[in-house]
């Protein structure tokens, strides 16, 4: 699955032996939105034909560590061209 809590949680559990610390991936990088935001680019579109949209990716996509990052982010851009047309 996928937990929020951060670095220092992480490391705090695998030191208490709660996790196997094999078994986990970082992102450092997310977005924040206001309210009513996020909705509101999703549904905009630039002045360059510019455009969110979202997907579900599964978490064996996300967090498959025997796919290289090429690979994810093939799958994804497919998953946006099927999504997004």
């Amino acid at each position: 699955g996928i937990y929020e809590g951060g670095v220092s949680h992480a490391m705090d559990a695998a030191d208490d032996g709660l996790v196997d610390s094999t078994e986990f991936k970082f992102f450092f990088n997310y977005m924040e939105f206001a309210q009513d935001e996020l909705e509101h680019m999703l549904n905009s579109y630039g002045e360059e034909g510019d455009v969110w949209c979202s997907v579900e990716v599964a978490p064996e996509v996300v967090l498959n560590s025997d796919l290289d990052r090429g690979e994810v982010w093939a799958y994804l851009r497919n998953q946006i061209q099927q999504h997004c047309k």
